[in-house]
């Protein structure tokens, strides 16, 4: 088997593995279709935060919601709001690195579970609701399980600040920012928004339920399944060594802009389908782009 085939194949199973692990992760999710009510209920989260877990044992981290009985839900905490994030970067000098920090108000309602080298972190909100006192006795009478209750939650913010940056944010649209991290690889799951600004890494491997940004980063490998954003597609004043595409719908679009003295960048688009399409517009210096399908490389 010639080298170009075994890297053509490396790059497709690259990127294989990740739309089939984003599947895995969500499909443990709630996913039926509810309607939700919203009755201008809300929940806000003191910002008055303390270091809570020493994280430099861990290379895997998971947040997510205490898991209820299906039958048993009742309420949505909505966190897909600019009052609340999951923020990765190193520690600021009063803070320890290799910390997470956590909202002082939330140490009731936070618990862990360690699993080799991941570390698992799971928030009950029904708890947290209680004790804000939001409760509709006559929206829990109703027998349909179909009827989400919605409501609103600001100032959940975490701060992890690790080089470790291997994350699965399953925390109901909750976004996921990192800045000024240098590391091997950026992995995130995120069911919310991405960031990544001011970063280095030889691996960027984002997977956003919803937006993604990449901004003044440096990787050798940038791998992206657009059919996986879902919102705002953003990528400025980096330099990216190869940068691996794939998708299924005909609307992908993308504005690439090299720095003048830069390196040349590769771009591996690899569609899914027969009918997928890659509109992409260049500016400044030259750029190389190769276009892969099945066992055959096109340039």
């Amino acid at each position: 088997m010639k080298l170009t085939t075994k890297i053509i194949i490396g790059i497709i199973l690259s990127i294989f593995v990740i739309s089939l692990l984003h599947i895995i992760i969500y499909s443990f999710t709630d996913r039926k279709n509810y309607r939700m009510t919203i009755r201008n209920k809300s929940i806000s989260i003191p910002d008055a935060s303390k270091p809570c877990f020493d994280v430099k044992p861990y290379r895997v981290f998971i947040f997510s919601l205490e898991q209820q009985a299906d039958d048993e839900i009742k309420y949505y905490y909505m966190l897909n709001n600019e009052n609340c994030g999951l923020f990765i970067n190193p520690a600021p000098e009063k803070e320890k690195e290799n910390t997470l920090v956590i909202p002082e108000t939330l140490n009731d309602f936070i618990s862990t579970q360690i699993k080799s080298d991941t570390l698992i972190v799971k928030i009950n909100f029904e708890e947290l609701r209680k004790k804000h006192l939001i409760q509709d006795e006559e929206f829990e009478k109703i027998k349909r399980t179909t009827i989400r209750y919605g409501i609103a939650v600001s100032g959940l913010n975490l701060y992890l600040h690790s080089s470790n940056v291997n994350i699965i944010n399953n925390l109901n649209g909750l976004r996921t920012e990192v800045k000024n991290i240098e590391t091997d690889s950026i992995i995130i799951y995120s069911s919310g928004q991405i960031a990544i600004d001011s970063c280095k890494a030889i691996l960027i491997n984002p997977v956003p339920g919803k937006g993604f940004t990449l901004t003044n980063s440096s990787a050798k490998i940038l791998n992206i399944d657009l059919d996986l954003i879902k919102g705002t597609w953003k990528e400025e004043n980096n330099t990216i060594n190869i940068k691996n595409y794939t998708g299924s719908r005909d609307n992908h679009e993308m504005n690439i802009k090299q720095d003048i003295g830069s390196k040349d960048e590769v771009i591996n688009w690899l569609p899914k389908n027969k009918d997928a399409k890659l509109k992409v517009s260049l500016k400044g210096d030259t750029a190389q782009i190769k276009v892969l399908w099945g066992d055959q490389g096109r340039q």
